[in-house]
């Protein structure tokens, strides 16, 4: 139910030439933590999150959605790594949803500050060398 409700309000905003996002890639609403104030994990083996978490964010992205916003979410079936949550992980945003899932749009993260993210990356100085300026001539959509 919820993938057809997504679907059509992605085809009717674009219709009326709107962009649209969903929220919170891979799924958050079976948590029992706010990401704002920790770590909220997913706790479904890879049959649950195929067929539940997945499935409207699959529908979207058929119905064209421009821009999936990825979670500050602990994933174990999908990236066992305790450090990592979906925002920052290869295995989340590439393999599962630009390779598998097919997603070509815009992908962006949930917002930096909550504590989903700074309590395992507390915040602090960017180091210089942590790779080159980003320009405009590096800023190309994949």
């Amino acid at each position: 139910m919820v993938g057809k409700l997504v679907s059509a309000y992605i085809k009717g905003a674009a219709e009326h030439g709107m962009l649209t996002t969903v929220k919170h890639f891979p799924g958050h609403g079976d948590t029992g933590t706010d990401s704002h104030l920790g770590v909220a994990k997913v706790e479904g083996n890879i049959e649950h999150l195929r067929s539940v978490e997945l499935p409207p964010f699959q529908q979207a992205i058929s119905a064209g959605v421009a821009a999936v916003m990825v979670a500050h979410l602990s994933v174990p079936a999908l990236d066992n790594d305790a450090n990592r949550v979906a925002t920052i992980s290869p295995r989340v945003v590439t393999d599962v949803l630009k390779n598998q899932m097919g997603f070509r749009g815009v992908v962006v993260t949930d917002a930096l500050e909550m504590r989903g993210l700074t309590s395992i990356y507390p915040p602090g100085p960017v180091s210089p060398t942590a790779g080159p300026p980003l320009t405009p001539s590096r800023l190309v959509m994949t």
